[in-house]
């Protein structure tokens, strides 16, 4: 039998063979890329670890991405490339990583290369990792979604700056020279315009980019809709946020002390940006793995800060005052318990854990937040807690966008397959073993349609997928289960979301 096997299998391997000895090669003009690889198992090439900015090192360095400079001695094959320094340190051998690190790949079906598909939807993934952890291809089998599709798409996903080096800020970090806050984010925004200028070489349709993202991925494409409170214009037309991820109340002041922690982590005690510049690498990632070990609270984390520009305010509250780019199609996602692995479960007394978590909080907030969050509602203060915790980083963040006005269709869906907890339905998604695999194919399926379409029900109305995806009126919505999808009702949050996306908490 195993013979038989071989030889079954044989006109597969040959006909791989075949191909990866002619991979396509793309001129970009400021380099020349050869496919790294061809997969006979989804039809597709990738070109991989395709540098979209010049290396962030030396004077650029906390500054924002700039064009990347002409090489074009050789043909790139994809095997120079790195992740972003992380925090903490990734164990040795198990992630490349370097500041030099703005890179990015991308997968093409074999029809698109060879011209019989073209002018494909592109969709653009950021991946999560708390804005401190995180790479490009860490996420799991992007091709499982792809194959949903119901037409050829073309898949973008870039790195992006984290931590201390992709967003500090506070004003002895801004007024320095050439630096900016929200590095990670303008990292993001500038592998956007990589896409607008290059994807047509690939065979993709620039006017036809889907972002979508899971946590600190999702809540930057938050921040990526309500950027400069909505002026100007975004360089894609559809976003799907998986569990939004951000919490929303980066102060000055507490942006300050965190930086002026890093300075002097990385030994840099003179308010000097040239010190962290000319730093060796080496101690600036120590700096930067030192500085999560600290241990930072929930109102002092790293990650997006309001900058009085890019972000001009909380982004809920852009959205609840329509500060938002409304041209773009939105469809956003809940996990079913989204808080319960970032909650304490030592904490016993409520109201001292807000206050715990809100230093600079009012009595009023406290008191308003106990009435969001009656104790006889919750079997313990882990799982209050762990409500207030879903809240305020996941769910009203949604909820802001899904019900923002806008002439566009909104949809939202929540994933409760088992555990239920962050991030499992993307993961689902990408591979994971969880759930009916037949149900995560439909599950695919929605969010392939909406990248095509628009419509998660595609061009059938949703009856090949057995049920209507609803659009988010009044709440409504869809629940994806282990087992089953199903219509259900996802509203009730207008109040306390309406509250939390005001800030009334925030120093």
């Amino acid at each position: 039998m195993r013979v038989l096997s071989s030889i079954v299998l044989l006109p597969a391997l040959v006909a791989a063979a075949a191909i990866n000895a002619t991979l396509p090669i793309i001129d970009l003009g400021y380099a020349i890329h050869r496919a790294m690889r061809y997969n006979a198992t989804f039809d597709t090439y990738t070109f991989s670890n395709i540098r979209f900015a010049a290396a962030p090192i030396g004077k650029l360095r906390f500054a924002p991405p700039t064009s990347p400079p002409r090489n074009r001695a050789t043909i790139q094959d994809g095997s120079v490339g790195a992740a972003c320094p992380q925090a903490p340190l990734a164990p040795n051998g198990t992630i490349g990583v370097s500041e030099d690190c703005l890179f990015l790949d991308v997968i093409v079906p074999r029809s698109v290369i060879e011209g019989k598909a073209r002018n494909v939807p592109v969709l653009f993934w950021i991946f999560g990792g708390g804005y401190i952890v995180g790479a490009k291809d860490a996420q799991g089998e992007p091709r499982l979604v792809l194959k949903e599709s119901p037409e050829p798409v073309i898949y973008v996903a870039p790195n992006y700056r984290l931590g201390a080096l992709g967003f500090s800020a506070g004003p002895s970090f801004t007024l320095s020279e050439n630096t900016v806050p929200n590095a990670g984010i303008y990292d993001q925004m500038f592998a956007l315009e990589w896409v607008q200028k290059y994807i047509p070489l690939f065979g993709g349709d620039k006017e036809q980019v889907t972002v979508m993202g899971i946590s600190a991925g999702g809540g930057s494409i938050m921040h990526l809709i309500s950027a400069y409170g909505g002026r100007g214009s975004v360089n894609f037309k559809r976003a799907i946020p998986l569990s939004p991820g951000f919490y929303p109340m980066m102060a000055h002041a507490s942006s300050e002390k965190i930086y002026k922690l890093f300075e002097s982590l990385a030994g840099c005690t003179c308010s000097d940006i040239e010190c962290l510049r000319a730093a060796p690498s080496s101690t600036i990632q120590q700096a930067n793995s030192a500085l999560f070990a600290t241990n930072l609270s929930a109102s002092s984390g790293v990650g997006p800060v309001l900058d009085g520009n890019l972000v001009p305010d909380i982004p809920a509250y852009l959205f609840l005052r329509g500060l938002f780019h409304k041209e773009v199609e939105i469809m956003v996602s809940d996990d079913f318990e989204e808080g319960s692995l970032f909650t304490n479960r030592s904490e016993t007394n409520f109201e001292d854990a807000i206050r715990s978590t809100f230093p600079s909080i009012t009595p009023d907030a406290v008191a308003k937040i106990v009435s969001f969050y009656p104790a006889s509602s919750y079997n313990s203060t882990f799982w209050r807690l762990a409500a207030v915790t879903s809240d305020i980083i996941f769910n009203c963040n949604n909820f802001a966008m899904a019900s923002s006005e806008s002439p566009k269709k909104r949809y939202r869906f929540l994933t409760s397959i088992p555990p239920g907890t962050h991030a499992v339905g993307a993961a689902a998604l990408f591979g994971a073993p969880l759930g009916d695999p037949a149900v995560v194919r439909r599950f695919r399926r929605f969010v392939m349609n909406f990248v095509v379409y628009g419509d998660p029900n595609g061009s059938d109305g949703g009856v090949g997928n057995g049920v209507v995806f609803p659009e988010y009126n009044a709440g409504k919505g869809l629940e994806v289960s282990g087992t089953e999808i199903k219509q259900v009702d996802l509203g009730g949050d207008t109040g306390k979301c309406t509250w939390w996306s005001q800030g009334f908490y925030t120093p």
